[in-house]
């Protein structure tokens, strides 16, 4: 497997660390998304990757990739988007989710979190963005 494919499945590896959470998953059950289905129930979480820098000499190898985690929430508003972020963050930093052949995780840790509510004044939108140091 080479360095992209193995960059291509960040997202997927922290999905399957967050479907496997039991505490997650009593909130949102298994609605942890790269792709949301249509007409999705709510609460539930779309992870999704951002570019990829690299860091220092390019000689090094050394990445930087941005991981958003979008959690949205109806009945239970803010308290429950920061619950779910909060396992989030507790699920994923510092922990490795990719380790192969040709990458690694170095850390892994916030960069921030944002809150929203929605047009329609009854969903609530969180976003809880990690920065991801990979080589």
């Amino acid at each position: 497997m080479g360095l992209i494919t193995e960059i291509g499945g960040i997202v997927g590896n922290a999905i399957v660390m967050l479907k496997s959470h039991a505490e997650l998953k009593s909130i949102v059950g298994d609605r942890i998304y790269n792709n949301v289905p249509q007409d999705t129930v709510y609460p539930y979480i779309k992870a999704t990757s951002g570019s990829i820098a690299v860091l220092g000499d390019k000689s090094e190898q050394v990445f930087s990739q941005i991981l958003s985690f979008n959690c949205w929430s109806e009945h239970h508003g803010d308290k429950e988007c920061f619950e779910i972020m909060d396992y989030i963050n507790c699920i994923l930093t510092n922990k490795t989710i990719i380790s192969g052949q040709d990458v690694s995780t170095i850390c892994l840790n916030i960069e921030s979190i944002d809150t929203f509510i929605e047009q329609n004044g009854n969903i609530h939108h969180s976003v809880l963005k990690m920065k991801h140091i990979f080589s």
